[in-house]
């Protein structure tokens, strides 16, 4: 009996996004064969290929029918083809968070230019690559809140929260991270603030906040994309 697993390439546990990406990349790689001429004397064998491949999709995209395969070949050894989760390197994180240390402390604190905040650039940066370190960046941020405990602790605090969700989530998704961020800004952080200090909940300035939020977050996913994400592209890495 044919090796579905084997011929799409995933482990036996895949999950289903796996074994669809597999099967995309697979049918990419067939198209490409059949429109290349060097392949044209083998064209019998492409269409066998093709069979093969929709018929093992067929078979472990489906539960039950994955399930019945399985049943048939308990003695085949299914090698897992799955890459390693992606990591990236001590060093880069380490050197990535005292660059934006750094940048964080000096922009803090100063007026956006084109809406463009340093500190909050190097912050969703920071929490692109380790949710937690950059916790460690927002409390020396600010750290005369923390030590006055006047009413803004609250605010800072869920600001800390709104960053580690967004760090948490960015690299599933990064839309949904940016869209999850700037609503629970308007909502959440900002709502707090203006009802601290006018008794309502919305005002003017949200609209400017939220937009530099935004500029922020694409500055910061220009950087990770460039630096960061290459790293996917390697052998060791996802």
């Amino acid at each position: 009996m044919a090796n579905y697993y084997e011929i799409l390439g995933v482990p036996k546990d895949a999950k289903y996004n796996e074994i669809e990406n597999a099967y995309s990349e697979k049918i990419k790689d067939y198209l490409h064969k059949l429109n290349d001429h060097s392949y044209a004397k083998s064209y019998k064998k492409l269409e066998e290929e093709l069979t093969a491949i929709n018929k093992a999709y067929k078979t472990i995209s489906d539960p039950k029918l994955k399930t019945a395969y399985d049943k048939k070949i308990p003695n085949v050894v299914i090698v897992n083809t799955r890459k390693p989760k992606g990591k990236i390197p001590s060093a880069l994180v380490m050197s990535t968070f005292l660059i934006t240390f750094f940048l964080g402390v000096i922009g803090h604190g100063a007026n956006p230019v084109y809406y463009i905040s340093i500190s909050k650039i190097a912050l969703y940066l920071m929490a692109m690559v380790s949710p937690w370190l950059s916790l460690m960046l927002i409390a020396f941020l600010y750290r005369d809140v923390f030590t006055s405990f006047n009413g803004q602790i609250v605010s800072v605090g869920l600001m800390a929260l709104n960053t580690l969700v967004f760090g948490g989530i960015y690299r599933s998704s990064k839309i949904l991270a940016t869209v999850i961020t700037i609503v629970f800004d308007i909502v959440i952080v900002r709502g707090y603030e203006n009802y601290l200090a006018y008794g309502f909940f919305f005002s003017d300035s949200v609209f400017y906040i939220q937009v530099e939020n935004l500029v922020s977050i694409v500055i910061a996913s220009v950087i990770y994309i460039t630096v960061f994400e290459r790293f996917r592209k390697l052998k060791q890495y996802d």
